[in-house]
């Protein structure tokens, strides 16, 4: 049986709209937690948006962060260095989405997921 799940983001590129950044932070970060979870289940999960550069690479890395104990500079460079995009575009340039994430220190006991 599949199950879906919208996190709906939009892609704020605008530092100067930090308001916006933060909702989508929050928005990420619940859908993070919500894909961890059903890795933990050991469901499969395609996280996705309409380019597949930022915002599902934003929501993927920090479900790793969740699972994995390292800080999210590890997880926004792994994305980075392994995520590839049909056209050849970069993942995680959006300067806010990574700038926060590579600011996250290992994830605290109850933001992770085992």
């Amino acid at each position: 049986m599949s199950k879906f799940i919208l996190i709906a983001l939009t892609n704020c590129t605008n530092p100067a709209r930090e308001a916006e950044l933060e909702a989508e932070w929050r928005t990420a970060m619940e859908g993070s937690a919500i894909v961890a979870r059903e890795l933990r289940l050991g469901r499969r999960v395609l996280v996705t948006c309409m380019q597949g550069r930022n915002r599902s690479a934003l929501v993927a890395a920090l479900a790793m962060w969740r699972r994995g104990g390292f800080p999210g500079w590890y997880w926004c460079e792994l994305v980075k260095a392994r995520r590839r995009v049909a056209d050849g575009s970069p993942v995680l340039s959006n300067a806010g989405y990574a700038g926060l994430l590579m600011m996250l220190p290992p994830p605290a006991e109850g933001e992770r997921v085992e």
